[in-house]
This record gives structure tokens, sequence and C-alpha cells, in this order.
């Protein structure tokens, strides 16, 4: 089948799928997709979510306040992935608004639905009464969902396995992660600064983090090489200077033991038997391969500080970041006039009125940190706990931080890479998730207390599952050691995950 039938018949499936699931904010018309599909080289599907600049679709980053905005220009990864042969862009992805959740229920278009638990089928599910509807996990849930998604038939008319063979998310505070463990893919979270941010809208830009999704690990390997680029438009974009600087000091491990980290702060109550029984099984095989890997017991004093930290940080910078939408420029109100302005309320309420529940919490939030009464006690503090982190990981690692030596500090049975759970558990039905959220907001800012610290410390991070299970594992490294990360977890991924 030529590569122009497979993007129609994948055009129309996507179609037909997306008013039930919501994967797409926009999907890329027919003719646009048969414009960019070459017949000669193999085809490449990806989307990207829906808080990146592309010229070719609408940005709304899921939220009513930017309903009709079109941007004008790309952003760099968009640019970079148009340069590739025969790669197409299906279209933007939807997202919890902002990126300002977990779950994927907080979009103005709708709750993204798991497609592990509710699969594609011919007769669209109606008469299986077998059907979990779970949620696909946040903020990049489309992104998750999408790669997760493939149809359980088999025809001639549908020559793939799955929809996208990767997609771009946004990375927060684990908001890549998280959702492609629930969704039973592999993710991947650069250094803080690896990617180039420029395009990207952002959340809480100290710590927002452009992630690859995909269900192979090569190709997030490809991805990265391609995105992995100094770009002089984002001023926290990685110098060539320390890149070079993390690339000479990035040696392999071929001839090596590998010495994997268990950080013992994160052996917590909470998680459910059956979340530590598979995670002890993987650990168990992971030690049985002691010619490979060796295991330790590590310390990260601070890291019981990072859920209160980021969420003083993420919504005081989200507060300062959406002040922005005023109505006035663009988006949702742009075209009022000055008599509306007059009346009631004002433009600015009508405006700001738009953001979601969540948003406007997180905006509310923000700037309660940042009030005079609370700046040097909570804000300041916040930030000075982050760097306690920062130091506290890199005192773990063998590799020294590039840009925060602690050489100074003696380090003790230093490690390779860290192992973690990316969760506590498999992903909750959608009907016990809105019930949490309605009981206590608070326990969605929980699901990302695996993911959190890594965020705060700029490391690069691999989620895996498990295989079957619905659990997934986490592997970090030191600040710029992206390769290295990629391959051990493809080393373990190979071992023990496939």
């Amino acid at each position: 089948m030529s590569n122009s039938a497979k993007v129609k018949e994948l055009y129309s499936l996507i179609s037909s799928i997306n008013p039930k699931y919501k994967f797409f904010n926009n999907i890329t018309p027919l003719e646009t997709l048969l414009q960019n599909t070459k017949e000669d080289s193999k085809l490449i599907t990806y989307a990207l979510k829906d808080n990146i600049s592309t010229k070719e679709h609408p940005l709304t980053c899921s939220s009513n306040i930017l309903n009709g905005y079109k941007p004008n220009y790309d952003s760099t990864v968009n640019k970079l992935l148009k340069q590739q042969n025969n790669w197409i862009n299906l279209g933007k992805l939807n997202l919890d608004e902002f990126g300002m959740g977990s779950g994927g229920v907080h979009s103005n278009n709708g709750v993204v639905i798991n497609p592990l638990y509710d699969p594609i089928t011919l007769n669209n599910n109606k008469n299986n009464t077998n059907i979990e509807t779970r949620v696909a996990g946040g903020s990049s849930s489309g992104a998750a969902a999408l790669c997760s998604a493939k149809p359980t038939f088999s025809t001639d008319n549908l020559p793939f396995e799955r929809l996208a063979h990767f997609t771009l998310g946004t990375d927060t505070g684990g908001s890549v992660r998280l959702p492609a463990a629930w969704c039973n893919v592999l993710s991947f979270k650069p250094s803080y600064g690896r990617i180039s941010r420029f395009g990207v809208l952002p959340y809480a830009q100290s710590l927002d983090t452009v992630g690859i999704i995909s269900s192979d690990l090569n190709i997030i390997s490809q991805v990265y090489g391609i995105l992995d680029k100094f770009d002089e438009k984002d001023p926290t974009s990685m110098s060539k200077s320390l890149r070079k600087h993390v690339t000479d000091r990035d040696y392999g491990e071929d001839n090596d033991i590998i010495s994997i980290g268990l950080i013992k702060e994160f052996n917590l109550n909470d998680i459910p038997k059956a979340t530590k029984d598979i995670y002890y099984d993987f650990l168990q095989k992971l030690m049985e391969m002691n010619e490979i890997f060796e295991i330790k017991k590590v310390s990260v004093n601070s890291i019981n500080n990072s859920l209160p930290i980021y969420f003083t940080l993420a919504p005081a910078e989200a507060a300062s970041n959406l002040a922005r939408f005023d109505g006035l420029r663009y988006g949702a109100d742009g075209n009022e006039t000055v008599e509306r302005d007059l009346k009631e309320d004002g433009m600015f309420v009508k405006s700001r009125s738009l953001f979601g529940e969540e948003v406007q919490k997180r905006i509310l939030l923000g700037n309660y940190n940042l009030s005079s009464e609370l700046y040097d006690n909570k804000y300041k503090k916040a930030q000075v706990l982050r760097t306690e982190l920062i130091n506290d990981f890199s005192s773990v690692f063998k590799d020294e931080h590039p840009v925060y030596p602690t050489h100074f500090k003696a380090k003790k049975d230093p490690v390779d890479v860290i192992i973690s759970l990316t969760s506590t558990d498999k992903t909750p039905l959608l009907s016990d998730f809105l019930k949490s959220n309605s009981v206590s907001p608070l326990d969605e800012f929980c699901n990302d207390i695996f993911t959190i610290p890594m965020s705060l410390a700029g490391l690069p991070v691999v989620s895996i599952p498990i295989k079957n299970t619905g659990i997934s594992i986490q592997i970090l490294g030191q600040f710029g050691f992206d390769e290295k990360v990629l391959r051990i977890a493809q080393k373990i991924e190979n071992l023990l995950l496939k």
C-alpha cells in the first residue's frame, strides 16, 4: 500500500474515533497531510501537544481564553521536525488547560479517554460490557493516549500498529512521564535546557521541558538527537560549550558494572501492595544480574520537600505568565470594543472568567505565594530548598553537575543512575478520579509525588512500563548526561522489560 493510501486510512480512523477519545484539539486536514507525504521513504507520523506553536494549526492550550488564536510562527521543535524527510504532523493534541492537571480532565475539549483500557474496535465498543473508562493522565494526556492507541482489529486497510510513532508533550512536574506510565508507553524528559522552549507557551518557565513519548525507545532516542540543539531564541537553552563539556565526560558503560541507586525516601507506606509487589519483583530480577548491575541504597535528604517547593514555585510562575491573557492582543475577547470595557465589570473580568476552574485556582495560589506577606518566608525559602535538592541529587551521582559542581563534598558510594516508580499505582477509573478531585483537590497534586523532584532538579528521566502490569519505572541521571541515561535505559529495557 502506498504512503498516501496509508495516510488516508489513518486520517479516516483518527477522525472517526476522536469525538469519543478526545486525543486531538485540531487534526491536520487530509489535503495538507497528503501534500507532505512522500512515496520514496518510510513514513513517520507524529503530533504535538497543543501548547506548542505551529503556523499550520490554532494554539489553544485547551482553554476557552485562546479560542480563535492562530500563531504566525513555528516553535523551534516544530521547525526541526518539519525538516525531516517524510515526517508528517497529524495535528495538535488535547491537554489539561495550560498544562495544569494530572488526569487530562481539565480541558475545554473534554476528557481524554485512555485507549489502553477502552480499546479501539470496529463497533466502537457499543456492546462491550468489560470497558473500563480510565483517565489518560496529564497534562500531556492526548500525547500519551495517541501513542498508546492501536486498533484491536486488523485489516488490509490498516497497515499500521500505532496511530503515531511519537508525540511531543511538555513536562513541568511529571506531565510527560505520568500520562505515559498510565497509558503504558515510554517517555523521556530531557535535562532542562536541552530542547528549545521557543514557541512553547510557558506554564512555569524554570521547570518546563519539552518531552518525547513513544512506544519505542529507539524512536525516542532518534527524535531527541534531532531536537537536542542549542537555540539562541531560547534564553534558557543549554549553551554549546556546556553541551561539549558534558559530551567530553559522558563515557560509555559497556565494560563497566552499572551502579543503580534506590532512594530510601521513596519507600512510602501509602504505595498499594500490588504496586510494591510488581516493583520489588522487577528489582529482584535486576539484582540477580549482578554481573551487569550493582544496586545501592541512596539518600536524597531534601526530597520530601519536593511537593511544597513545587506548589509554591510553579503557581507563582504561572500567575506571572498567564497575566498576558488580558483579552487585548490575542485570544478570546481580542476584538472587544472600548465601549464593552465600560460596561459592568469590564473587559478584564470578562476575559479572565474564561480560564477554567483549575487554572483560576492555581493563579490565585501563585499570587498568594507572591504576596508581600509570604514572599520572604514562602517563595524565597522554596528557592533555597530547591537548591538544596539539586545539591542532594548531585551528591549521589558519579558524574559532577556541570553547572553546580559538588567536588567540595565527599561523595559516598555514588551511582550512575537512580531508579524509582513513576507513579504510585496504575491509572484510576475516571469516576474515581473525578470523585477524589471533588472531595480533595490536593489528591491530584499527589499523583506527581515521584516525578516532581526530578523536574525541580532539571534531571533527565526515562519512564518505561513494566510489561503487562500498568506500572512503570523511571531511570534518572545527572543533569546534562541525557545520552548516558538513554543508554542505560535501553540496556535495562532490552534485558528485563521487553
